[in-house]
């Protein structure tokens, strides 16, 4: 075998070494790119919005991270965007948290208060188109669609437990009352002071968290549909005094909980103005 022909048989042997090297090059690339990509999908976030009912008629929204790791700069819009609470005007999609919530950890949720479906009638009784985007801790970019509709509640709706409702109930007998006395001043004054103590002895039977829902409810739908901005002053008054005993009876106060109790210290105000709706719309931001 001549010299020439070795040199040939080792060019081609280099040469097919090469292409062996080349291919094994691009595979390994191909498999880091599927891993890497198969690493993002199984570790990221997953933003999903829900309705969860938490008394009788009433849904509070659910902002949930299903996934394995945090997800942030979370923006969500609905769409038809309209306000959903009666006592304000405000659009949801300017609500500050729903434009931007910098953060939500793996496995957690954030939830508020969305609405009143009592009736059938009410502002968000329809359909929602929901659009979600959000970025994982590395800046990676995910959205999706979704859709809800408070409507599948309704059947759903029932008495489970004393609220507003069975404060509406007891108020409507004493209302009955009344009317039926209207001819007997004397008999007049009695029913109402008897009326006042028996609504009053109610609220205390509530726990903290009932007490938190009944103020939220009777503060947007309990006003909803009234001619005079705050009807029952006086009532929001005493149930804002019960919350604030219940905070102060725990042997330690967290920030939110100090922060709170300012909030409904001014309930209480001699000089407070309830058609302002500062100590409202800071109550609902407290407790939202």
């Amino acid at each position: 075998m001549t010299k020439e022909v070795l040199d040939q048989i080792n060019v081609g042997v280099q040469i097919a070494l090469a292409l062996i090297a080349f291919f094994a090059l691009v595979f390994a690339i191909r498999q880091y790119r599927l891993s890497r990509k198969r690493y993002i999908e199984d570790s990221r976030p997953y933003i999903f919005i829900d309705l969860e009912r938490t008394t009788h008629g009433l849904l509070d929204l659910v902002i949930t991270n299903t996934g394995k790791s945090a997800a942030k700069n979370i923006k969500i819009e609905f769409k038809p965007n309209i306000a959903i609470y009666g006592h304000s005007k405000k659009k949801i999609n300017s609500f500050k948290f729903l434009k931007n919530l910098k953060f939500l950890a793996a496995d957690k949720n954030f939830s508020f208060y969305f609405g009143s479906i009592i009736g059938g009638k009410t502002a968000i009784c329809r359909e929602f188109s929901i659009e979600v985007t959000y970025q994982d801790a590395e800046g990676h970019n995910f959205s999706n669609s979704q859709i809800i509709d408070p409507r599948d509640f309704i059947e759903l709706v029932s008495l489970s437990r004393k609220d507003i409702h069975d404060v509406a109930k007891s108020l409507d007998e004493i209302k009955k009352e009344l009317k039926a006395s209207n001819d007997n001043s004397k008999k007049l004054n009695n029913q109402v002071e008897k009326g006042l103590t028996s609504r009053d002895a109610a609220y205390t039977l509530l726990d903290y968290k009932e007490l938190l829902v009944l103020l939220k409810n009777l503060l947007t739908d309990g006003v909803e549909g009234v001619h005079n901005t705050y009807p029952m002053e006086k009532d929001a008054k005493i149930i804002a005094k019960l919350i604030r005993d219940k905070l102060l009876s725990k042997s330690n106060l967290s920030d939110d909980d100090k922060n709170l109790i300012k909030v409904l210290n001014r309930f209480e105000s001699s000089d407070f103005d309830f058609e302002t709706q500062e100590v409202v719309d800071d109550f609902l931001g407290a407790v939202s």
